[in-house]
């Protein structure tokens, strides 16, 4: 008959490592657009998809992971569709990358933009928006 061998081997559970969130995460689209609401003349709000966004990035590696558009009753002639964006992002690696390229992209072109940023979102409002109007935004932005 066999008899049973004690080992003196240790016996642990690996477990997974927590990973440091860069950054608060704010992923609730629902939960962003009420925030924009605090804004009076908030106009349309239209939500993309992987499939809708205009620019093919939303979900792919180092873009952003959620999108949305809007427009200003105050300015008649816009859709939501082309007027103002905020990116929601995984990371600042990836939220800064986006930054800089459209800072640089805008700076030489007649589409200039304000850019605002807070924890993972980029906000981004037309430069035909002035100063105190795009005040009202990043307020919003800032309740995030």
């Amino acid at each position: 008959s066999t008899v049973p061998v004690s080992s003196s081997a240790t016996v642990t559970v690996a477990k997974v490592e927590e990973q440091k969130e860069e950054l608060k995460l704010i992923e609730d689209i629902k939960y962003i657009t009420d925030k924009l609401k605090t804004v009076q003349s908030l106009g349309d709000v239209v939500i993309y998809t992987e499939d809708t966004d205009p620019n093919k990035l939303l979900g792919r590696p180092h873009q952003y992971t959620g999108k949305l558009n809007f427009s200003d009753t105050r300015y008649k002639e816009t859709k939501a569709s082309d007027f103002a964006t905020i990116e929601i992002f995984q990371n600042e690696q990836d939220l800064e990358d986006r930054y800089n390229y459209v800072e640089t992209v805008t700076k030489s072109t007649p589409f200039l933009m304000y850019q605002f940023k807070h924890k993972n979102l980029l906000l981004r409002i037309p430069h035909e928006m002035t100063p105190s109007q795009t005040k009202e935004y990043e307020a919003a932005l800032k309740q995030m």
